[in-house]
Order: C-alpha cells, then sequence, then structure tokens
C-alpha cells in the first residue's frame, strides 16, 4: 500500500530571533542562510561586538551566536555579562560561541564564561540545528558555583552547589512548541527565575563567606593571624556587597548590609583579636 505523507521534522529554530556576532560578511551571509533554513524568523547580524552588546540591551533575542576571534572583541567576555545579568535582559539566554579554532582551552574558557555550546566554523545548518534542539529539548539546568553562572557541567553534579540547580526558562522550547514567548505568564516565569538566580547568587556567596569565617577561626597560630585567611573573608564580602544593587529591598537586603559592616570590622587592622574573633564566630554562624 501507498505510504502516508511523510512527517517534516519540526525546524529546530521556528519562530526565534536569532542574533549573530560575525565580522567577516561572507561567513555571516552563510550562516544567517543556514538559520533561516532552521525557521529562525529573523537573523539578527552585527559585525562588531559593539553592536552585538546594543542588540542585546534592546531585548527580544531567543538565541545569540557571537564569534570568538582577535578581530571581534571579548566574546567570552559577552558570554559571562549576558549570565551575570550585566548585558540584556535575559541571563538564561541560550549562548553559542563559534570559533575557527575550537580547541581544548577555547571550549573550556567558553564553557567556564556560561555559554552553552562552541560551534566550529564555517557554520553549518544540520549543527546549529542539532544543538539547538539540544537546548530546545534537553537543556541543562543552571546553577551558581563560585563565579560560575549556566548550566550543569560535568563533575558538578555531585558538589554541594548541584542541589540548588534549577531548570530556566527556556525560549526555544517555548517556541518549538508553537507558544509565544510574550504572553504575562511566559513574562513572568521570566521575572520569577530572575530573582531566584539572584536568591542562589547570594546564597553562594553567603556560604563562601561563612566558610572564610571558619576557616579563619582555626587558630594559625591564632584566629585571624593568617593574611590569607583575612583576604579570603574580604573577597568573599566584596562579592557579596556587589550583589546589593539587585537584590530587592527588605530584611535579606538590611542583613547582607549589616554582615558586610561585620566583616569589615572583623578583618581592620584596627580589631583587636578577641573581637574580631568574636565577630568571625557570629559571621561564620
Amino acid at each position: 500500500g501507498r505510504r502516508g505523507p511523510r512527517r517534516r521534522r519540526p525546524r529546530a529554530l521556528a519562530g526565534a530571533v536569532v542574533l549573530m556576532g560575525e565580522a567577516l560578511g561572507s561567513a555571516a551571509a552563510a550562516a544567517r542562510a543556514a538559520l533561516r533554513q532552521e525557521g529562525a524568523l529573523e537573523v539578527i547580524w552585527r559585525r562588531s561586538l559593539q553592536g552585538v552588546e546594543a542588540s542585546l540591551a534592546d531585548g527580544g533575542v531567543d538565541l545569540l551566536l557571537v564569534d570568538l576571534s582577535p578581530t571581534s572583541g571579548d566574546a567570552i567576555g559577552v558570554a559571562r555579562r549576558v549570565r551575570f545579568g550585566e548585558l540584556g535582559k535575559n541571563p538564561f539566554l541560550p549562548l553559542m560561541i563559534t570559533t575557527w579554532r575550537a580547541d581544548g582551552d577555547i571550549i573550556a574558557a567558553a564553557l567556564a564564561a556560561g555559554a552553552d555550546d562552541v560551534l566550529a566554523k564555517p557554520i553549518s545548518a544540520s549543527a546549529v540545528a542539532k544543538r539547538a534542539h539540544r537546548i530546545a529539548l534537553s537543556r541543562k539546568p543552571f546553577t551558581v558555583i563560585g563565579d560560575y553562572i549556566g548550566p550543569i557541567r560535568a563533575g558538578m553534579e555531585n558538589s554541594g552547589n548541584a542541589a540548588y540547580a534549577f531548570h530556566p526558562p527556556n525560549h526555544l522550547k517555548t517556541l518549538a512548541n508553537g507558544q509565544s514567548t510574550r504572553t504575562p505568564e511566559a513574562l513572568a516565569e521570566m521575572e520569577q527565575a530572575k530573582q531566584f538566580l539572584i536568591a542562589l547568587r547570594v546564597t553562594n556567596c553567603l556560604r563562601e563567606v561563612s566558610s572564610a569565617a571558619r576557616k579563619a577561626l582555626t587558630p594559625a597560630p591564632t584566629p585571624l593571624a593568617n593574611p590569607i585567611d583575612i583576604l579570603a573573608m574580604k573577597t568573599s564580602a566584596a562579592r557579596l556587597q556587589a550583589l546589593l544593587h539587585i537584590m530587592p529591598p527588605g530584611g535579606a537586603l538590611e542583613a547582607v548590609k549589616r554582615l558586610g559592616a561585620l566583616i569589615d570590622i572583623a578583618t581592620s587592622r584596627r580589631a583587636n583579636e578577641v573581637r574580631a574573633t568574636a565577630l568571625s564566630a557570629d559571621i561564620a554562624d
């Protein structure tokens, strides 16, 4: 008997707005064609990272492809700034770094910055489709570990931070299901996820502060005598203070401010040993 009509595979980027940072016009033209083949609604091409940053600031991007080359600028830095909410409006934005030189060091640096994937150039439609499908259908949960924000990597699953993993909003999956990313429900989900990410960052910093204070209390030969431990406390406190501007007003914000003040007093050269030790014990708790 005759077979029924062959069912077409859903296109990986159906309805998505893709932002591409690529210095070479010829490479950009080929990549844009490949992305449109996979159903991209719009492909925004920017020749420089400054252009990429401006487009991210405008919002509405569902996937970022940014080239890593000496002439393009700091693509690794762009990835980190996106994840830390310093660039764009979506810290969970699916993000791929493209490069002609996909060696181990480059891949490690890109992934350490929170990128979802690294694509070897020239970009092919099949490669983009494969990676986009992976993000849409089985994107890894996000976590916060030290100065890292992004998908859980191999080896992180058994760390204590894996308990703080969560599934971020996935615009590619939403679009692939034929739904809008601009509904009140989708916007509320994004805002809730952003607030949860802030809470995780604060929790992560608090754990570091507590750990540093407990280590500093270990006699070596006396509490708070080791300059390395004192520096660790100050570093953790500085990272915590850097989060104050993104924390919502309330009791948690005031508590973090007070904690920072206590650390400043405990690690001050003017603090005597007894007082510094007592304050550090409070900080550790």
